[in-house]
């Protein structure tokens, strides 16, 4: 036969054999590495005990014939991760972890589990930094059908970040690390700074920083009993509010207030504060505890003295009510109030007529806050 004929004849042999052929299948072998999707980036929580239907949901595959599967998360932040996971049946137990590394070695948070029995679970731990994070879903064999999975991750800010007077902020403390919050202020005046944690278990405490983060104020202990707030006294600056909580999510806010002080420095400065009247003031952290404020007060007559003494503050402010007589004693000379409070303060007898001075104080070095001091008519 010649050259031109039998290649001719092969041509048409293959071209009839793969008429009848079976056609191919491609299947994806995930032996060497796991599938993974587009990544996603959970919603900042903006409540202390969240729902996870308030944020957006995903839905990710687990396929049939995998074993493994990994689905990336994207955290904008350093702070602490919920994802609340849901199907809808399987035949094959899926176990659930969530790693820092895409070698997935490096694993954070404890593990979760999903099954025909638990079709529902939440995986959570705590980020370290921004970056990105892997979810990885494993079965003991492969997967004999595809297993749609729900993800409605949230998560809470651990990083240091500026925030605005009455801002609504939740962070989130995993240990007893500081979480720090930049405040920037443009006046003399006070901040009252009120924030609570998710279980309420008395284990909050705030500090106030300068701008160089050192400490202005004690580690104060917040609760139900003071309310969960506390006071600072503040000049023009940036300042920082350091929280601390042990494991547990935070919700923190503060409000500014300017005040204009007139005050003396001695008994020789003291300002006069006539019958009727309030003045106001304000003890800063920075002050020394030998630093004083003066008032005076001038009767008349012979008369009873009442004062009506008020306080916002971290630690303890002291009122002492001074004759200018060295001849004349007066008994229970003095008012401590200590955080927000009130006090009425009068004398037991009529004083002489003269005049009278009211020191203002800091016990604590650390004290700071707010006072005003009412003299009754």
């Amino acid at each position: 036969m010649k050259p031109k004929k039998l290649i001719a004849c092969l041509l048409a042999a293959a071209i009839s054999f793969s008429a009848f052929a079976p056609t191919a299948q491609a299947t994806e072998v995930t032996t060497e590495a796991p599938a993974t999707t587009q990544s996603i980036t959970p919603a900042e929580a903006e409540t202390l005990t969240p729902n996870a239907s308030d944020y957006p949901s995903y839905t990710v595959t687990f396929g049939a014939g995998q074993k493994e599967f990994i689905q990336e998360i994207t955290m904008d932040h350093a702070g602490y991760i919920y994802i609340p996971m849901s199907i809808m049946g399987t035949d094959k137990g899926i176990s659930v972890y969530l790693y820092s590394d895409a070698a997935c070695t490096a694993k954070l948070g404890y593990s979760s589990y999903l099954s025909s029995s638990s079709l529902t679970a939440t995986q959570k731990a705590p980020i370290p930094a921004a970056g990105t994070y892997y979810l990885q879903f494993s079965s003991y064999s492969e997967m004999t059908a595809d297993v749609p999975i729900t993800l409605t991750p949230y998560c809470y800010n651990s990083d240091t970040r500026k925030i605005e007077a009455k801002e609504d902020v939740y962070s989130y403390n995993d240990s007893s690390n500081i979480i720090y919050h930049e405040i920037k202020i443009s006046k003399t005046g006070y901040i009252n700074v009120t924030a609570e944690s998710a279980n309420n278990i008395g284990s909050l405490y705030v500090t106030l920083f300068d701008s160089k983060k050192k400490a202005l104020s004690n580690s104060i202990y917040l609760s139900n009993t003071n309310g969960n707030e506390t006071c600072f006294a503040v000049k023009k600056g940036t300042y920082y509010i350091g929280t601390k909580c042990y494991s547990d999510a935070i919700h923190l806010k503060y409000t500014f207030t300017s005040v204009s002080e007139k005050s003396g420095s001695s008994k020789k400065k003291a300002v006069t504060i006539k019958a009727g009247k309030t003045v106001k003031g304000l003890i800063q952290a920075t002050d020394s505890t030998k630093k004083y404020d003066y008032y005076k007060i001038k009767l008349t007559k012979k008369q009873k003295v009442s004062l009506i003494c008020t306080a916002k503050s971290c630690e303890s402010i002291k009122f002492t009510v001074i004759p200018a007589s060295s001849k004349l004693t007066i008994w229970g000379d003095s008012v401590l109030i200590y955080d927000n409070d009130k006090k009425s303060w009068t004398t037991q007898d009529k004083l002489p007529t003269g005049t009278y001075y009211i020191k203002v104080e800091k016990i604590n070095p650390n004290s700071s806050g707010y006072y005003s001091i009412k003299f009754n008519k």
